[in-house]
């Protein structure tokens, strides 16, 4: 109900195994997904659709859905590669509960029912889709600079220092594997995942919702209304679903967690949670 994303469906998936003796005695799991915003559900989809890729290889697919799953702002290349899910998933939409035959539909009419969900629903669906086109509007540097200013209010100036204090205060204690330059570089520019030397200017698209406001000014003062924006986690970090945790079958594994200089003052991890968040997508695509 509302996870907001995939993970415990991507982990149960591949851990299933685990409990049968053989691949015969697997059985067909059926998951439910009860999301509110259409948007988040097109999400959800858009991240399944990443990992069953086949085109891709290992390594660029587990960055590529790190990428849109945590970041504000996009590479130009994956920001073409959500336009194209995009189109796809739109074509699937249209396609399922058809007759034309196609092997696309067939594929994804296995994987995904929606008979749940209303015709209404459907239509908004197939929109979320659609504003995933890199000729939709959206402005992300400017959405989250409101968004800051909304948070801060008179602190915005100082933000900076609240940042330094949040991690200290709720992160270095429970989950001190997050840098703090990474934890404080997301606070203030939305790029959670970074991988080598590359420029993200493009905004991410299936980051756009809707949440409901109220008209302040004007004859429909006082109205309720749905406003368009990025409502996403600015406080939390993304980092808390991938990067955290991992499973350590052995030795090598267990390295990622190595703390060098205990108890010293000056303890310094050997990996940071970006390591740690590929090594989980690892185990789940492997």
């Amino acid at each position: 109900i509302e996870p907001g994303d995939i993970r415990h469906i991507l982990l149960s998936i591949a851990r299933r195994r685990r409990h049968c003796k053989d691949r015969d005695s697997l059985v067909a799991v059926h998951f439910y997904l009860l999301e509110s915003p259409m948007e988040v559900l097109g999400r959800d989809f858009l991240h399944f659709q990443i990992i069953c890729d086949t085109t891709m290889p290992i390594r660029q697919k587990a960055n590529a859905f790190l990428e849109v799953f945590g970041n504000c702002k996009l590479q130009k290349r994956t920001a073409n590669y959500v336009e194209q899910l995009g189109n796809d998933l739109n074509s699937i939409m249209k396609s399922l509960g058809s007759s034309d035959g196609s092997s696309c539909s067939m594929l994804m009419s296995e994987i995904i029912d929606l008979s749940l969900l209303r015709y209404r629903e459907r239509d908004d669906l197939e929109n979320v889709f659609r504003n995933y086109s890199k000729s939709s509007t959206f402005d992300m540097v400017a959405l989250l600079d409101q968004r800051h200013r909304a948070l801060y209010e008179d602190r915005f100036d100082s933000r900076k220092a609240l940042y330094d204090w949040d991690y200290h205060a709720s992160f270095k204690a429970k989950a001190s594997i997050i840098h703090i330059k990474q934890y404080k570089e997301w606070r203030e520019t939305g790029i959670a995942f970074e991988f080598g030397d590359q420029i993200y200017n493009e905004p991410n698209r299936t980051l756009m919702t809707y949440t409901e406001g109220v008209l302040k000014k004007g004859k429909d003062r006082g109205i309720k209304k749905e406003v368009k924006g990025f409502w996403g986690d600015i406080v939390c970090s993304p980092y808390i679903s991938f990067g955290i945790d991992c499973e350590t079958p052995d030795p090598l594994a267990e390295g990622l967690f190595e703390i060098y200089n205990k108890n010293t003052g000056t303890e310094q991890h050997r990996h940071h949670a970006v390591e740690v968040a590929l090594v989980s997508l690892f185990a789940v695509l492997w």
